[in-house]
C-alpha cells in the first residue's frame, strides 16, 4: 500500500531537512565527499519516486541535483564550491516548492538554470562574464 500523500511529503520535508544539515557542514576542501549527500539524495530519490501526483518543477529540480551529483561522481567524487553553492540554492527551493505541493497550491518554476547545468543564479552567465564592462561615466 502506498503511503499516505502527507505522510510522504513530511517524508521528504524531513530528507530535505537532513540534506540542508549535512549540507552546513561540507566545505569545499575539506569534508567534501559526496558520500556525505549521496545517501540522503537516494533516499529522497526513493520516497519522491512513490509520489504520485509529483509537480514537474519538482521533478526537473530532482533532475538537476541528480546530474550535479553524478557530474562530481565522474571528475573525483568530491563536492567544489559551485556544487555547494548549486545545494545551498537548491535545498531551499524545494522545501518551498514541496511545501506548496503539500498544500496543493502552485509550484514555482526551478531556475531555469537547472534544466541547462548552468551556474547558480547568483553567478554570472558565461555571456554576462564575457560581456564588456560598461564604459566609466564622465569625470570618473
Amino acid at each position: 500500500m502506498p503511503p499516505d500523500r502527507d505522510d510522504l511529503i513530511d517524508g521528504v520535508v524531513g530528507l530535505l531537512q537532513q540534506f540542508g544539515l549535512e549540507l552546513a557542514f561540507i566545505d569545499p576542501v575539506e569534508e567534501n565527499k559526496v558520500e556525505r549527500i549521496a545517501p540522503l539524495l537516494e533516499r529522497l530519490e526513493d520516497l519522491i519516486g512513490e509520489a504520485d501526483d509529483l509537480p514537474e518543477p519538482v521533478v526537473m529540480a530532482m533532475i538537476a541535483i541528480r546530474r550535479w551529483v553524478d557530474d562530481r561522481i565522474a571528475v573525483d567524487r568530491c563536492l567544489n564550491a559551485e556544487t555547494i553553492l548549486l545545494f545551498q540554492e537548491w535545498q531551499p527551493w524545494m522545501i518551498a516548492a514541496v511545501t506548496a505541493w503539500k498544500r496543493r497550491q502552485a509550484v514555482a518554476a526551478a531556475p531555469a538554470a537547472w534544466a541547462r547545468g548552468a551556474r547558480p543564479s547568483i553567478w554570472p552567465t558565461p555571456e554576462e562574464a564575457d560581456a564588456p564592462a560598461a564604459p566609466a561615466p564622465p569625470g570618473a
